[in-house]
């Protein structure tokens, strides 16, 4: 396969031309924030991630079998980046840069008159320059200065819906400045709200342990107590033996910043109206916390179909029983497929789902005792552990822990449960690597020692 350089022609806009070209230098600042993106919060990376791979690959296809096949073989073999094979691994980073930065570009490597590789370019040694309106150059930066390609037919760049007139793409990402704004106004909002509480009241309970009477140990801590609220600073508390502290309300409470998940659904019927679409809401996960502020999609709009069972939130899920809500009309045509499918779930399965639902007030008190214990135990164990962060779950019985190891999350959780007999699910599998699903509501025995575990095996990086 040959490369042979041809004369080049460019097109010259005449009308709408303005004067001299700009010059339009890929912004380091801008590169360095959405790089810091994409390390920091693993749901952004995953999601470039998953576009790329969305984007799909291609076939090639030749009159000649025998030219078919070279080529199929060459695009499979040919060197990128000095480390990795086949056109799949640099339109992969290809598009991963176009996407982050609203730019990308790639190089041809000749020798011999052939191609023997393709490269990956680095937009921290470059400047994207019009030429013309109708003409993009690539230069290159040394030593502060700026030179023109000496093989610009070697190079291909491209821009992600650029600005008229402008060699600079957009970044998926430009858009995070509003979203940043709405997050900090809600963070405002509850410092406001908690500006607004004002006298705190605490329960201060105390265990005597035999060493002090009554009346000291509660002038010392009385003492403490005073020195720890009143002084110009932040101040440690110090307290003797076993005391346990508990806020339990304020004179002004605090004002509701929940996010409105009403209106949130309300918003999406709007639009599932204007069209007249149905909508599937999955409300198997139904939290055991804050359950008056749950809204089920069911009694929004009549086209909702609502699935349930008694698997996660009611914790039985060897009955395998479920159901959906939502009109009749659809009800009625669900009711004839379930009956050329299945028929029923087993007399003792359906009596064993009936008992739980009507008895389901003292089963979430079970469920809400077991999952707020352990996720205590969890919270415990998180923060005492250097390499592992998490969102805090509200009310469920799984969550999404996030790890600093130099290791692939499918590759690490294979060799955990290997080694230690540990079972978590690598976050690759959600779309979120960096991390893992961690199931925190076994018995409080085997959660700790799976815990400990787990921290043995993350020891191993340090």
């Amino acid at each position: 396969m040959g490369f042979l350089k041809k004369e080049k022609r460019t097109a010259v806009s005449v009308q709408t031309q303005g004067g001299s070209p700009p010059v339009l230098p890929v912004t380091a600042g801008e590169r360095a924030l959405y790089r810091a993106l994409r390390e920091q919060v693993p749901i952004i990376d995953a999601a470039i991630y998953k576009l790329v791979r969305l984007i799909g690959g291609f076939e090639v296809y030749c009159p000649e079998k025998h030219t078919e096949n070279a080529l199929r073989g060459f695009l499979k073999t040919v060197p990128v980046n000095g480390c990795n094979m086949g056109i799949d691994n640099f339109l992969s980073v290809y598009f991963e840069q176009l996407l982050t930065y609203g730019n990308a570009v790639g190089e041809i490597v000749l020798a011999n008159g052939e191609i023997r590789a393709l490269y990956n370019a680095s937009l921290e040694d470059l400047e994207i320059r019009l030429i013309s309106p109708l003409e993009t150059g690539v230069f290159v930066v040394r030593d502060g200065r700026a030179e023109p390609c000496r093989y610009p037919e070697l190079i291909l760049t491209s821009a992600l819906n650029p600005m008229p007139g402008s060699a600079m793409g957009s970044s998926i990402l430009k858009g995070l400045p509003f979203v940043s704004e709405v997050l900090l106004k809600i963070y405002r909002t509850v410092g406001i709200n908690w500006e607004r509480m004002g006298n705190v009241r605490f329960a201060v309970t105390c265990k005597n342990e035999g060493y002090m009477n009554a009346g000291d140990r509660a002038g010392q801590l009385a003492k403490e107590w005073s020195r720890a609220m009143h002084g110009p600073g932040v101040s440690d508390f110090v307290a003797v033996g076993d005391v346990q502290i508990k806020a339990i309300g304020a004179d002004g409470q605090q004002m509701d910043s929940e996010v409105p998940v009403r209106q949130m659904l309300e918003q999406i019927v709007e639009i599932a109206q204007s069209v007249g679409a149905y909508v599937l809401s999955d409300e198997v996960y139904l939290p055991l916390e804050n359950t008056e502020n749950f809204w089920s999609m069911a009694d929004l709009y009549d086209r909702a179909v609502v699935t349930n069972s008694i698997s996660k939130t009611y914790s039985v899920p060897g009955a395998r029983i479920g159901w959906t809500v939502s009109n009749r009309e659809l009800a009625d045509k669900f009711r004839v497929y379930r009956d050329y499918t299945m028929i029923c779930c087993g007399e003792f399965n359906d009596a064993l789902a009936t008992y739980i639902l009507q008895n389901r007030e003292a089963v979430l008190e079970r469920n809400r005792e077991i999952v707020f214990r352990n996720m205590a135990i969890a919270q415990e164990w998180i923060d005492s552990e250097p390499r592992v962060t998490w969102q805090a779950p509200k009310g469920v019985s799984v969550a999404y822990i996030q790890w600093d190891i130099p290791m692939d999350d499918e590759e690490f959780c294979v060799k955990l449960l290997k080694e230690e007999g540990v079972l978590l699910v690598p976050g690759n599998r959600f779309e979120l690597p960096g991390g893992a699903r961690l199931g925190y509501c076994a018995p409080e025995p085997v959660l700790r020692e799976g815990l400990a575990r787990l921290g043995r095996a993350l020891r191993q990086f340090d």
